[in-house]
C-alpha cells in the first residue's frame, strides 16, 4: 500500500475460499480526495501483520461504490476476470492425455499458469461439449475429489484432504492457546471404512468391481468407468467426500498467513478431539479495531 493511499484508508477485507468460489477483496477509502480505480484495473495486494507481509495476488476491479453521506469509497475486486473467455462455452475433446496436458491447454487459451497436484492422472478420452473452461475444470476436480480454484492468475488443482499428495499443501501449525474464540463441533455422520465401485465392462462383457479401503460400514457406487484405474480414482474420491466434515470449527487470530485449502494442525487440544483439519475459509479484516484473521476448518 503506497503512502498516498495510506492517508485515505479506512478498512480492508479479504476472503480466501476453498474451491472455485471467487475470493473477495474490498478496500475502503475516505473519498473526498480519492479517485477510484476503473473496471478491470489490476490491484496487486500484499497483506500481513507488523513486519510479516506476504503477497496474496493480483485482483481485477469489479466495481467502486461511493456513500455520499460519509464520503466513503468501497472498491471490490476479484482474482478472476469475469470479462474474459474462461466462462464462454466451447466444444472440444482430448485424447490420450494427462490432466496436466488438459490444464496446460486451458491455461494457454486464457493466459493463466497452473499448479496441479495430480500430474500423473491420465484420460484415454475426455469431452468438453458446450461447456465453459470453468465448468469443465470444476467437473474434472469433482471426479478426482480435488479442489479447483483460480488464484493469482493460476489454475490450482489440490487435494481436499490430506492424502497421497499431502506434501503439495502448505501446513499451518497453530497453538490453540494463542487463538481467540476457538470452537469445535462434531457432526452426526457415518464414517465409512471402504467403498466398492461396480460397473459393466463392455469390452469384457461382464460386471467388474474395485474396492478402496477395507471394513464396514461400506459405500457402494455404480457408474460408467473406462477401466479399473478410473473406477479406483472415483471410488477413492467418493470415500474421501463421504468422510469429510466429521468435525468442524473456527477461530480468530491476530494476523497469520493461512491459506484456504491448506492443512491445519492445532496443538494443545483436549483429549478426544481431532487436531488435524483442512482450512475451508480465511477472512482477513483490517480496520479501526486492528487486524484479525478468521479461520473456518473441517476434517
Amino acid at each position: 500500500m503506497t503512502e498516498s493511499l495510506r492517508t485515505s484508508l479506512v478498512s480492508i477485507e479479504y476472503s480466501d475460499d476453498i474451491d472455485d468460489t471467487a475470493d473477495g477483496f474490498t478496500i475502503k477509502f475516505q473519498g473526498e480526495s480519492f479517485t477510484p480505480p476503473s473496471f478491470k484495473d489490476i490491484l496487486k495486494v500484499w497483506i500481513g501483520y507488523r513486519d510479516n507481509i506476504w503477497y496474496i495476488g493480483s485482483f481485477s476491479v469489479l466495481k467502486s461504490r461511493l456513500e455520499y453521506e460519509t464520503m466513503e469509497v468501497s472498491v471490490t475486486a476479484t482474482p478472476i476476470d469475469f470479462g474474459n473467455d474462461i466462462k464462454e462455452k466451447i466444444t472440444t475433446s482430448y485424447d490420450n492425455v494427462t490432466l496436466d496436458q488438459i490444464l496446460q491447454k486451458i491455461a494457454a487459451r486464457n493466459g493463466l499458469n497452473i499448479k496441479n497436484s495430480f500430474p500423473k492422472h491420465t484420460y484415454s478420452y475426455k469431452s468438453q461439449t458446450h461447456e465453459s473452461d470453468i465448468a469443465f475444470m470444476r467437473r474434472l476436480a469433482g471426479e478426482l475429489g480435488a479442489t479447483f480454484a483460480i488464484k493469482n492468475n493460476t489454475i490450482l488443482f489440490r487435494p481436499k484432504k490430506w492424502s497421497d499428495q499431502e506434501d503439495e499443501l502448505p501446513d499451518a501449525v497453530i497453538d490453540a492457546k494463542s487463538t481467540k474464540g476457538l470452537w469445535f463441533e462434531t457432526l452426526d455422520k457415518t464414517f465409512y471404512k471402504s467403498v466398492t465401485a461396480m460397473w459393466h465392462s463392455t469390452k469384457e462383457n461382464h460386471n467388474k468391481r474395485v474396492t478402496v479401503g477395507s471394513g464396514k460400514p461400506a459405500l457402494h457406487i455404480e457408474g460408467v468407468f473406462k477401466d479399473e484405474s478410473d473406477a479406483r480414482t472415483k471410488a477413492k474420491a467418493k470415500l474421501e467426500a463421504a468422510n469429510r466434515g466429521m468435525a468442524r470449527g473456527g477461530f480468530d487470530y491476530e494476523g497469520v498467513n493461512i491459506i484456504a485449502g491448506s492443512l491445519l494442525n492445532l496443538s494443545n487440544i483436549p483429549p478426544g478431539w481431532p487436531s488435524k483439519f483442512s482450512v475451508q475459509q480465511v477472512r482477513h479484516v483490517w480496520g479501526e479495531s486492528g487486524y484479525t484473521v478468521s479461520v473456518e476448518f473441517e476434517n
